[in-house]
């Protein structure tokens, strides 16, 4: 005989009934082995009788219980309840039709302890349910003779397992919810390995929240830790034990979505995939990749070996790329360091933001190291004045407010003072200011080596032409007033040159305001006053040339004459 064990939770008809003692009374009465009740249903070992065992389960199914349920069987009546709890037990396999009350609590039928007795006098087969109306989830002879041929699978559950002889399964066959519940905290769905879900409760009665544990069975979450989540991932290598990589939680609500080897240790903290990320300081964020490190409310997107250790700072992805300053921002590439607070690289590679608002867009070996300075791109550009802005290859700009645009040209292009702008441009330079409708170049400047500043001055760009009177234009050129002077603010030193826009445009009505004197307003000014000059002096070579032709024949009748009066 064997001690019949009691579920923490038995259950009768429609009432759940709790126990935690251990029931003799039915195992002396069904007579079983150890071994054989964690194999096969509780009355198949022949060891049953219809004169106690079936006469039990007989009057159970007909309604009797307490003291007359044991009557006579040699089981004393103070035993009764615990015999009636076992009899209802999920353990013990005794509901063969599988019959349920509207609590979804198994019900003993008359039909029940009808087979049982059967099955306990010798019957088999077809025998065991002839005549009887069968109902429930078992409601054929087959379905009824493979249930007791498999040894009641699926029925009971016991401590250390069983053998069921097909795939086991926990669930309930009407519209019931399943709930698994572990008195001593912990649950866990796991294989043979240990490897699977475990549902951790905590000792914390301020924030009582489970921790939740998948994957590999060596991913942990630390002592003392609540709210916790590990959604799978880990690896264990049997045959190389030291490259065993289980994730590890250390910090609450920390969260590890999967991956191997992770491990997140701060408040809130959380990496959703990639192998040996650390999330180790309050809501830092890994999204995934590998070796990657957020500290301090960071975050790493992905990529390898990125580091984003201080307050909101940010690396979105690439290679060994670094933001260690406040807000700072790298958002790919490799070899970055964004240092400054709020500091940004784009991309690229070797590049470095280390003054406050600097940034560097992408390109190569680039520095910008003044606060607010700017690299667009390039190669080895260097942005080292606040403010200042730094592109192309090899440009310098080393004073605050300087604007340096090198060419491609090995060769340093450096700022002098603040407030400059620099452009090196072997090429020239072009401005364009207008195109036509098919994107062509209109009007535009340029200057290149060996020429002037030239200016688009195609006579199809214009209309409304009119030849202007060189004398007139002289004559007002003349009455203009052109003054030396100096600019406000700059120093005393500078003197220049030249008209007034307000008397230029008093004086030939051009341009676009009295504000400035357009270029080639002067320059055509000058031209016309030129050609004015011109006609000028060709009319008094005109008259010259003739005075000197009438002198000439002057001075030949003069002699003429001084010869006949011998003179």
């Amino acid at each position: 005989m064997i001690p019949s064990l009691i579920p923490a939770q038995p259950q009768r008809c429609a009432k759940r009934m709790q126990r935690t003692s251990y029931a003799f009374a039915l195992a002396a009465a069904l007579g079983l082995t150890a071994a054989h009740a964690q194999q096969s249903c509780p009355f198949d070992n022949g060891d049953a009788t219809l004169g106690k065992e079936g006469l039990i389960l007989s009057r159970y199914a007909l309604g009797i219980t307490g003291a007359p349920l044991v009557a006579n069987t040699g089981i004393a009546a103070a035993s009764a309840q615990t015999v009636e709890n076992s009899i209802h037990s999920p353990a013990w396999g005794l509901n063969i039709t599988g019959n349920t009350d509207v609590s979804g609590a198994p019900v003993l039928t008359t039909n029940d302890a009808t087979i049982i007795s059967r099955k306990i006098a010798g019957f088999s087969g077809a025998a065991l349910t002839n005549g009887l109306a069968l109902a429930g989830p078992r409601n054929t002879p087959a379905a009824v003779q493979n249930f007791l041929l498999a040894g009641c699978p699926g029925t009971a559950w016991v401590q250390g397992g069983n053998a069921f002889g097909a795939p086991g399964v926990i669930g309930t066959t009407d519209a019931q919810p399943l709930t698994v519940r572990a008195g001593g905290g912990t649950v866990q769905l796991v294989n043979s390995t240990y490897d699977g879900l475990r549902i951790e409760d905590n000792s914390d009665a301020t924030f009582n929240a489970p921790n939740v544990i998948n994957g590999m069975g060596s991913n942990a979450v630390a002592t003392g830790v609540v709210g916790a989540t590990i959604s799978g991932g880990g690896l264990r290598d049997l045959v190389n034990t030291p490259n065993n990589r289980p994730q590890v939680v250390f910090g609450d609500y920390g969260t590890i979505g999967g991956g191997l080897g992770n491990s997140a240790s701060g408040r809130s903290a959380t990496i959703a995939g990639g192998e040996g990320n650390t999330a180790s300081a309050t809501n830092a964020t890994v999204g995934g990749g590998i070796g990657n490190t957020a500290l301090n409310g960071s975050t790493v997107g992905g990529g390898a070996f990125n580091s984003a250790s201080a307050v909101y700072s940010t690396v979105g992805g690439g290679t060994d790329n670094t933001a260690s300053a406040n807000f700072s921002t790298v958002s790919g590439g490799t070899l970055n360091t964004a240092s400054g607070q709020y500091s940004t690289i784009g991309g690229g590679g070797g590049n470095e933001a280390s003054g406050f608002y600097a940034s560097v867009g992408a390109g190569f070996n680039n520095a910008a190291s003044g606060s607010a300075s700017t690299v667009g791109g390039g190669w080895n550009n260097t942005a080292a004045g606040a403010t200042s802005v730094a592109m192309g290859r090899r440009a310098k700009a080393m004073h605050d407010g300087t604007f340096v645009f090198a060419d491609s040209t090995d060769f340093n292009f450096e700022s002098f003072n603040p407030n400059t702008f620099r452009v090196r441009a072997t090429g020239g330079v072009r401005f364009v200011t207008d195109i036509d409708a098919s994107g062509g170049t209109t009007w535009s400047c340029l200057a290149a080596a060996g020429s002037s500043w030239s200016c688009s001055s195609d006579r199809n760009l214009k209309h409304s032409l009119k030849k202007l009177d060189g004398r007139k234009v002289l004559a007002k050129l003349a009455a203009m007033p052109v003054y030396q002077w100096q600019p406000k603010g700059q120093n005393t030193h500078v003197k220049h040159v030249g008209p007034m826009a307000q008397d230029f445009m008093k004086a030939f009505g051009v341009g676009d305001d009295d504000k400035m004197i357009g270029m080639q307003d002067a320059d055509g000014v000058a031209l016309a006053a030129i050609q004015g000059l011109n006609q000028i002096v060709k009319a008094k070579d005109a008259k010259i040339t003739a005075l000197e032709k009438a002198n000439a024949v002057m001075q030949r009748e003069m002699a003429a004459i001084k010869k006949r009066l011998g003179m």
